[in-house]
Order: C-alpha cells, then sequence, then structure tokens
C-alpha cells in the first residue's frame, strides 16, 4: 500500500483530520482542503475524517447495492444525477463509506468508477474526486488498492 504526500501534509498539521471550527478556518487546513482538491488520484482514508462529509459531497455507503452502479435505459441512480449537477463547480467530491464493511470480493463493484471515472460506461464529471472512507483498517481488493492513494489518519 502506497501513502501520498498528503499522509506528510497531514502529519504536519498535528494529524488532526476530525474537524472542529477552530481547524476547519486555519490556513493549515486550507492548505489541505486545496490540495485535496487537486489531487488526481483517488484517496483511500482510513481513521477519523469528517473533512468529506460536511463539505457538500455526495455521499454514497459501501454496502448499497451493486445496481446502484448501473444506468440502464431512463433509470440513473441518485448519486450520478448528484454528480453531474456539480460538474461546472469546484467542489465536486464523491465520498465512498463504510468499505470495512464488505468483502474484498464486493468492493470490486467500484473497479470501472475508480480506473474508467465511469458507471455502465457513463463518463463522469471530470472534476469530480473520488474518496473511500474507513473507520478502521480493513482488507482492501489488490485491484482497488493499484488505483488510489491510501491515508492513515
Amino acid at each position: 500500500m502506497k501513502n501520498c504526500f498528503l499522509t506528510e501534509l497531514i502529519k504536519n498539521i498535528g494529524g488532526r483530520f476530525e474537524m472542529d471550527e477552530e481547524l476547519m478556518n486555519s490556513n493549515k487546513m486550507q492548505v489541505v482542503k486545496e490540495s485535496i482538491i487537486d489531487y488526481a488520484m483517488p484517496l483511500f482514508i482510513v481513521g477519523k475524517c469528517s473533512l468529506f462529509t460536511e463539505q457538500n459531497a455526495t455521499v454514497i455507503s459501501a454496502t448499497c447495492e451493486k445496481g446502484n452502479f448501473v444506468i440502464i435505459g431512463g433509470y440513473t441512480p441518485k448519486w450520478v444525477s448528484e454528480v453531474f449537477s456539480k460538474a461546472d463547480t469546484n467542489n465536486n467530491t464523491l465520498v465512498i463509506t463504510d468499505i470495512e464493511k464488505i468483502d474484498i470480493d464486493e468492493q470490486e463493484k467500484f473497479l470501472e468508477l475508480l480506473k474508467e471515472n465511469q458507471v455502465s460506461s457513463v463518463k463522469l464529471p471530470k472534476n469530480l474526486k473520488i474518496v473511500i472512507l474507513s473507520k478502521e483498517k480493513c482488507d482492501i481488493n489488490e485491484k482497488i488498492a493499484r488505483l488510489v492513494d491510501y491515508i492513515e489518519v
């Protein structure tokens, strides 16, 4: 598992990634938020982290049905519509929570999303940032691990 430069950045602000008002408004936290916005690779973050769920992100649970990753006919999953509605914004983040609650084989339902930035062969907005959150260390599918940068907080 590789760690990304954001791990060092987080450690340099004291390792606090759980947001309180003082930290949220600090210059140091602004650097972290801007770094994440500009970062291209999907992130896999382990530990307590509310940065993304409190920042108007689109949130889905990893425990959702595989059907939430299929676009058929006129049916488009709600989360897909939401990320398209933010295509012209600076804050278009998809957060996948509860990854620790599914087994490594089921994690493969995220491969197309992470590798191709698409779902059912439909390309998602280029400004979409993908973040996977795990409250605790868990096994990660090898194919998924190659597509994300890992941060432990």
